[in-house]
Parts: structure tokens; sequence; C-alpha cells
């Protein structure tokens, strides 16, 4: 109906609206929402407008002047590619670009002397603006990361009573981030490799059809304290979350190190409800592994009384 209807006033117009469909690519645009990435350099790019804009000028004007020079140097040897300027421009324009189509080439010792200046110049502006476009990305990571403390750590309660040497210990471990509002720290279902605790902001935690508001002190992401286990839980950032993190490997080291921690953390997770099923099925896999143990201590117990009568009979 859409296809006829713009047929139809095509025809009463004189000409096909039906070219208009291309702005449905536009839609693409919507996906910025979901990209962290996208958003990411919509941003540099809006943080770094006035840079930007200042380098296109200065692209324009450096066009602009060997196109000019160009066209003073060549514009009645080859009147038909220099000699207007908006030729010359094109032609300073595709040597800037060090694109270098061919179809317009000096021929004088002059001109090749600015065809060469121009292609040096060239590759010092189209740097110029990937030089901003990098600079806006390290500088946002950098805001995406705040420093962890000693005084910081021992505000929390997770770690409140360690000692001095703990907490240094402690502190080498985790890393800093920042998740911005709405962003997902982690997936019901993904394996779970992170431990994280909360500094500063409030995220929403859903578990099957319930959910729950977590603010600072909070932590999540327990399953990586076991091995082999996946996230039992969705967590979204409501506000920007200032969050440490601690690799799965690294938290487990700390539990067998420091007892109370690994203590604490399971306190947490019962207090609210979270961790039952994980806390039990853990404790379910240490007994099988201590029953294994004995079983296999039986075993060796057995075969050695049975070879000790074999070799006794040669003896005898």
């Amino acid at each position: 109906m859409r296809g006829a209807a713009a047929s139809l006033v095509g025809q009463f117009f004189g000409f096909d609206l039906r070219v208009l469909r291309i702005f449905r690519l536009f839609r693409l645009l919507k996906l910025a929402r979901y990209s962290q990435a996208l958003q990411a350099l919509l941003a540099v790019l809006l943080a770094e407008r006035s840079a930007l804009f200042a380098s296109t000028i200065l692209l324009l004007a450096t066009m602009c002047f060997f196109g000019e020079l160009m066209h003073l140097a060549e514009g009645s040897i080859q009147p038909h590619a220099l000699g207007t300027m908006p030729g010359a421009m094109y032609w300073a324009l595709t040597t800037l670009a060090t694109v270098g189509y061919g179809d317009i080439v000096p021929v004088t010792a002059v001109g090749k002397f600015i065809a060469g200046c121009t292609m040096v110049m060239g590759l010092s502006l189209f740097a110029l603006p990937v030089g901003i476009i990098a600079n806006g990305f390290v500088t946002g990571l950098s805001r995406r990361r705040f420093a962890i403390t000693w005084t910081m750590l021992r505000r929390q309660p997770l770690f409140r009573g360690f000692d001095i040497e703990a907490l240094n210990t402690i502190l080498e471990v985790p890393t800093a981030l920042i998740a911005r509002e709405h962003a997902q720290v982690t997936v019901a279902g993904k394996e779970a490799s992170t431990f994280y605790l909360i500094v500063s902001g409030h995220a929403c935690a859903e578990i099957g059809d319930a959910s729950e508001d977590i603010g600072p002190g909070a932590i999540f992401g327990d399953e990586a304290l076991y091995h082999s286990l996946n996230y039992n839980q969705t967590v979204t950032a409501d506000t920007d979350l200032r969050i440490i993190a601690f690799p799965g490997d690294e938290l487990r080291r700390l539990c067998r190190k420091y007892p109370l921690l690994q203590q604490r953390i399971e306190e947490g997770l019962a207090r609210n409800g979270r961790s039952h099923t994980t806390v039990a099925h853990t404790r379910r896999l240490d007994d099988l592994e201590t029953e294994n143990s004995k079983l296999r201590r039986i075993l060796s117990d057995l075969v050695i009384e049975r070879a000790g009568p074999a070799r006794a009979e040669p003896a005898e």
C-alpha cells in the first residue's frame, strides 16, 4: 500500500518518491542505544567536536592554499584541468588525501614541487583527526576508572576489621570500573568469572521474576567464588556505578588465605537470600571430594593387605 501510494504521488508531482526509502537506513542509528562501543564513539565525537571542527577548517584552508598555488603554477599550461579554482581544489583534495587518481598530473618542476609539499601536508592533516579521536577514547577510558585506596577498602563492610597487611595484599588484586546508567554488569546464565563490590551508586538485581535494589556495600557475582558456575542474576545499573571487580581465580586465592573473607561473603549472600543453593551445592561437592579421598585410602589399604600375603608365600 505504501509503495502504491508513493507511486501515485510521484506520478502526480512528476517524480518517483520511492527514492525516499533510503531514509530507512537511519533506523540503524537506533543501534547506538544498545552498543556501548557506538555510545563511546558518539560521546568522543561530541566531546571533541571543537577540535575536529578546527582540524576540518585547517584542512579546507590548506586545500585552498595549495589549489591556488597549483592554479598559478600550471593553470596556463593545463587550462582544462587546472585553469579554474574548482579544478585546482579538486586536485589539491585528492593529493592531500594521498589518493592520486592520476587524472591530473603536474608537468613542470614547480608544479611537482608543490605536489610533493601537498602530499606531506596531507599525511599530517589527515592524521590529526585520528589523534584527536584516539585521545578522546583514552580520556573516556580513564574516566571509567577510579583509584582503589586502602581507606576505600577499609570502609567496606566486607573488609571491616582486616589489618593493614591483609588490606595491602587484597589491594593488589581488584580493578576499578565505572558502569554507566542502564549498563548490564552481570547477565544470568553467563559464566561467572568476576566478583563485584559496589562502592557507590545503585543497581537492580533480577532473579527470575523477582528483583531488588542494591547499593553501596552490596556484593554480587558470588558464583565466581566457585568453579564452573554461571551467574544466577542479572544486575543492571540504575545510576552510574563505581564497582570493584575481583577475578574469580584471585578471589578464591584470597578466600583460602583469609577464611574470614569467604565467611563474610557467604553470610552476606545468605542474609540477602541469594546463594543458599550455590553454597549448599559447593558444600555437597566438598563432602563428595572428602568421601572420595576416604574411599581411595581404604582401597589403597586393601591393596596393600592383599599384596602382603602374596609377597610372604615365596619366603616360606
